[in-house]
């Protein structure tokens, strides 16, 4: 929420054969065996350690058995069995107790274990999670990769254990926040998925469930089109697996959709995570944290701050360690914007940023905050703020979001016909359906602000009647209603009047009622010398007629005008024009 979560990103990378992911960053294939470190005593995981979250004792049935089996299995010393079994039933022994599963593994002498990629690969999945072994999972994945290549010299390296090794290797890099790397290694699993058979993919146990994780690195490096792809893919094929595992796939969806302002697929997608008897994890653990999100999306679009977030309470995480913070950083930001101000959403994107002082900085985290910032600057009433943070993210990096934030800004000073440029400058098919809405109503409120003031009145209306029926309809499809509250109270009553006139009365009538932005500018802030002035400029007259009228200088009169300007967040005749038809103003 609060500005347009998720842009259109590199979808084109799993559909098309001629990209090549190679050139984005080096693979931890590539590593050179030997400067791997040397095997080290694992780091004890003692408190205080945030991620011991992440690896709780788990009581499921399904882990428990699973543990049971590959404990009886190393007591019998048959380490193939072993690896034959971690590579049918993985996704019984992660997620669940890492513990128990990491003490069962080393049993297992150093020498054997050592030759079988997927017993080293699970050391490394069970010591990612806490961060103070996180050193010990980079070691075990390194000697996973040595073990892998020398099986693929031998002619026996399996297909799942490839797989395996991909995922493995994107969830570590997101999990350590190299993002270039994670997203390297995310599409290089997804484009295995993609090529490989649906018969063949039915075989590999638990393959729903490597979708979701291979779709949690795309969403962590902005492709969320290409995560879209996977998790339906995931869910096609769950169907012929493993059904009780779709809830990965499902939650997943229902947040990226919900956030990107696709709400009817997502409300779809909710309804099945509810109709099934899903695990606590999957509902309100890290699992279930994108299912989380769209209930309250979906509350937030009602207008509903309570019921928000009383969906976001049910988290049981530790906002320090989810991959996923910035999206539940501006939900809580948007349910602090509604229930008590733009001051209190501040302070929760300030206090998620301080919980990850190295990722916010991130490129894609930076990107998806700045706009959020902005707006609530905006909604404080500090325009020069917001422009100036704005600007300086463009300088990095020129996104959508950042685009369409820009034009609220000059919407907001008055400025319609930079708005309407800056709308223009932005590629309709680079961004979600919620932006779609965001740009539609910004465009709309800039036409009906100089709508006093075209110089052809008939083509005017004809251009605002397709701007209302392009929002209209973008609104009505989508269902998005929460970035009208982001208009200030005259352009919202405007767009809703407007909306109303040309057919589109539900959607009118389903739109906030009061603004959550700060009225900026008020004719209260000029003396009463310079109201005079402002009547006169408004009214047409030039700065000698001003000045003779008024027995003044030109140059007082002019001293006067730059005073106005300022005052109204104005810098032109035309923009001081658009601002009095904007406030009924026009003599």
């Amino acid at each position: 929420m609060l500005d347009v979560p998720f842009p259109r990103a590199s979808a084109a990378s799993l559909a098309h054969d001629d990209v090549n992911i190679e050139e984005k960053a080096p693979s931890v294939w590539e590593l050179d065996s030997q400067a791997m470190p040397h095997p080290t005593p694992d780091v004890a995981a003692e408190a205080p350690d945030p991620w011991s979250g992440r690896f709780v004792p788990s009581e499921d049935p399904h882990h428990m058995a699973a543990c049971a089996e590959l404990a009886a299995l190393v007591e019998r010393g048959d380490t193939a069995e072993v690896a034959a079994t971690i590579r049918a039933g993985w996704y019984r022994l992660i997620p669940g107790d890492y513990e128990r599963v990491r003490e069962i593994l080393h049993r297992i002498p150093s020498s054997d274990r050592s030759t079988e990629p997927l017993i080293l690969l699970l050391l490394a999945a069970v010591s990612l999670p806490s961060r103070l072994r996180r050193p010990n999972a980079v070691f075990y994945f390194g000697e996973a990769l040595r073990a892998a290549r020398a099986h693929a010299r031998e002619g026996r390296l399996h297909e799942m254990d490839e797989l395996l090794l991909l995922v493995t290797e994107a969830a570590i890099y997101r999990i350590m926040r190299i993002g270039n790397r994670a997203e390297t290694a995310a599409l290089r699993a997804a484009r295995f998925l993609r090529s490989a058979g649906r018969v063949q993919l039915a075989a590999m146990p638990g393959a729903s469930a490597l979708y979701a994780q291979v779709a949690r690195s795309l969403v962590f490096n902005g492709d969320t089109d290409g995560a879209v792809l996977i998790l339906e893919d995931g869910l096609a094929i769950s169907e012929l697996t493993a059904p009780e595992l779709s809830d990965n796939c499902d939650s997943l969806l229902a947040g990226i959709l919900a956030m990107r302002g696709d709400l009817a697929e997502a409300r779809r997608h909710v309804s099945a995570m509810r109709s099934r008897r899903a695990d606590a994890m999957s509902r309100e653990g890290y699992a279930g944290a994108y299912y989380v999100l769209a209930e309250s999306i979906l509350a937030l679009e009602r207008l509903d701050a309570e019921a928000a977030e009383q969906q976001m309470a049910r988290l049981k995480i530790d906002r320090r360690t989810i991959e996923n913070w910035v999206e539940i950083a501006r939900v809580d930001a948007a349910i602090a914007l509604l229930r008590e101000g733009p001051g209190a959403a501040v302070a929760e994107l300030a206090r998620a940023a301080h919980l990850h002082p190295g990722s916010s900085q991130l490129p894609h985290f930076r990107a998806a905050l700045a706009p959020a910032r902005a707006v609530l600057e905006l909604a404080q009433g500090n325009v020069a703020r917001a422009e100036m943070m704005l600007r300086k993210e463009r300088a990095r990096q020129d996104t959508p979001e950042v685009t369409i934030a820009l034009a609220r800004v000059a919407l907001t000073r008055n400025a319609p016909g930079v708005a309407l440029q800056e709308i223009r400058n932005i590629d309709p098919t680079e961004v979600s359906p919620r932006a779609e809405v965001e740009m539609a109503s910004i465009a709309l409120a800039a036409l009906l602000r100089v709508q006093g003031i075209a110089s052809d009145g008939d083509r005017h209306f004809a251009v605002q009647q397709r701007a209302a029926s392009s929002l209209g309809r973008s609104a009505r499809q989508s269902g998005v209603r929460f970035e009208f509250g982001l208009l200030a109270q005259r352009d919202l009553d405007a767009v809703r009047e407007a909306l109303a006139m040309h057919g589109f009365d539900d959607v009118s009538d389903s739109l906030p009622r009061v603004s959550l932005i700060e009225e900026t500018a008020s004719l209260d802030a000029l003396t009463e010398r310079e109201l005079v002035v402002f009547r006169l400029l408004v009214s047409g007259k030039s700065i000698p007629e001003i000045a003779a009228e008024q027995f003044l200088s030109a140059h007082t009169i002019k001293v006067q005008t730059r005073s106005i300007y300022k005052k109204l967040n104005v810098s032109s005749r035309d923009e001081l024009s658009a601002f009095a038809f904007g406030h009924n103003l026009a003599l």
